[in-house]
């Protein structure tokens, strides 16, 4: 049989199940306001780490079908959902695991304080998404007074509790498959 094809067809497989499990991990929330808390940002964090390069692959596929209608987000799905205030985490979901994805290969050294230095800059990256869309979204095209405040509090202060816990069991599972993820890529 053909390596390329028995390797594609590997890499396929991963993309899929990775693709699954953010659907699931975005339908688990607690729903707190605008925007709910879910296990969407760990699934992001922990697959980006896992599958480094094709984790962006697996994001993309999930909000291109969450756009195109099937309900995969936390809140439903449909191009309509370009208006909802979440919307920017996910692209800061997207952003992140390109760049994390792609310069997580070419750290040398890989204790566990600099994995969860990637993961943290991962989350530093969904919440600029996140928090300027939110921003540019309310001020701009919704015409309604956001002001600095209630976005920090509301579109950061919130989770911020979560996500580094997200950070630290993300960067904890990566420490303990580290040995056996050889067999991953």
């Amino acid at each position: 049989m053909n390596n390329k094809l028995k390797l594609a067809t590997r890499d396929i497989v991963k993309v899929a199940l990775a693709v699954a499990l953010i659907v699931v991990g975005s339908l688990i929330k607690i729903p707190i306001g605008i925007v709910p808390i879910t296990l969407q940002m760990f699934m992001c964090f922990t697959l980006t780490l896992l599958l480094q390069k094709k984790a962006c692959i697996a994001i993309a596929i999930y909000i291109l079908m969450g756009l195109l209608g099937l309900p995969v987000f936390a809140s439903g799905g449909g191009f309509s959902y370009v208006l909802v205030p979440s919307f920017g985490y996910l692209l800061g979901f997207l952003a992140g695991s390109i760049i994390i994805g792609f310069s997580f290969p070419y750290i040398k050294d890989k204790k566990f304080i600099n994995v969860l230095g990637m993961v943290l800059l991962y989350e530093l990256i969904v919440y600029i998404f996140g928090l300027g869309y939110w921003a540019i979204l309310y001020n701009f095209i919704v015409d309604k007074s956001l002001s600095a405040y209630t976005l920090f509090v509301s579109g950061f202060c919130v989770f911020i509790p979560t996500d580094l816990f997200w950070c630290f069991l993300s960067s904890s599972i990566y420490k303990k498959m580290e040995p056996r993820l050889h067999n991953l890529y």
